[in-house]
C-alpha cells in the first residue's frame, strides 16, 4: 500500500516557488517521493496543493526535515504548509 501527502502550501510569490521546487526534483527522487499532482487554487494563485506518492513514511519524514534544515522552505518563501499523509486505499 502506498503512502501519498497531500500538501497545502501557502506562498509569498508563486513563481518563487515553482523555481525552488523545480530545482529540488532531484532531491525528491532521492528520497523516494513522486509528484502526482500540483494544483493551484483558482482563487488564490499563491495556494499549491502538491499530491505526492512516497515510498517509506521514514523517508519523507527525513525530507521533511531536510527541507526544514537547509531552508529550502524558506527560499521557495512557503509561508504556511499543512502535509497530511494519507494511505491510499483504492
Amino acid at each position: 500500500m502506498s503512502t501519498i501527502m497531500v500538501m497545502k502550501n501557502t506562498l509569498k510569490d508563486y513563481d518563487q516557488w515553482r523555481s525552488v521546487f523545480d530545482a529540488n526534483k532531484d532531491t525528491r527522487v532521492e528520497y523516494g517521493i513522486e509528484e502526482k499532482y500540483l494544483l493551484q487554487s483558482k482563487a488564490d494563485p499563491n495556494v499549491v496543493i502538491a499530491v505526492l506518492e512516497v515510498e517509506d513514511v521514514a523517508r519523507l519524514q527525513a525530507f521533511m526535515k531536510h527541507i526544514q534544515e537547509t531552508g529550502i522552505m524558506d527560499e521557495a518563501g512557503v509561508l504556511d504548509s499543512e502535509p497530511t499523509p494519507c494511505n491510499d486505499v483504492t
